[in-house]
């Protein structure tokens, strides 16, 4: 147990060392996106490891059952829907107007970023803020830390977005006592954002 939890605090530490590297010097996104999602997956997983694997996954109820899972993620795609309705009616009513500058930024993304975008990130992201955070401080201030993770967009309604998204994820975890909802649901809200701005609009 101990050996494998000091090798993803090593990862840890090595993918916190090569981001302001890879950040400040080299430049490149689609490189410093890369120790960025490290870090996250490999503290999430130091602080949710149990025993073992198998004990792991279990706590983190993955992979559940597949009806549960499709009930879960069903329903998790209805209330997205109206979060999305909401959350562009609060946009409307404040009049933000910043929502391009996410257009802008993923338009800009490189195949890898994209990839890391669509399947790592929802992972790296559940293990940590569902998996653990939404455990041991609360849905409300998990999902705020993970909404103020997107700051780097340069968007208020992505953070507020985000927040509220992360809210949703919590509550599907917690109702469904298994990361398997969220997890798929992050993965295809993230892969409709990238279709969707890159392909349709």
């Amino acid at each position: 147990m101990k050996l494998m939890k000091n090798h993803f605090l090593f990862l840890f530490v090595l993918s916190a060392i090569l981001f302001p590297i890879l950040f400040f010097i080299i430049k490149d996104p689609s490189l410093y996106q890369i120790p960025i999602h490290s870090a996250i997956f490999s503290l999430g997983m130091f602080l949710v490891w149990k025993s073992d694997f198998q004990s792991t996954l279990s706590d983190l109820g993955f992979p559940g059952s597949i009806m549960n899972t499709i009930k879960y993620v069903l329903l998790g795609l209805v209330l997205l829907f109206l979060l999305m309705i909401a959350t562009g009616l609060i946009a409307y009513f404040f009049g933000i107007t910043d929502q391009t500058k996410v257009q802008d930024k993923i338009r800009s993304f490189s195949p890898l970023v994209i990839a890391l975008a669509v399947f790592f990130a929802p992972l790296s992201e559940e293990i940590l803020f569902r998996g653990y955070l939404s455990r041991k401080i609360g849905i409300i201030p998990s999902s705020i830390v993970f909404g103020l993770l997107h700051f780097g967009y340069g968007s208020v309604i992505e953070v507020l977005g985000a927040t509220l998204i992360g809210i949703l994820l919590a509550w599907l975890f917690q109702k469904s006592k298994s990361l398997t909802p969220p997890l798929l649901l992050h993965v295809l809200y993230n892969l409709f954002s990238v279709v969707f701005i890159r392909v349709l609009s």
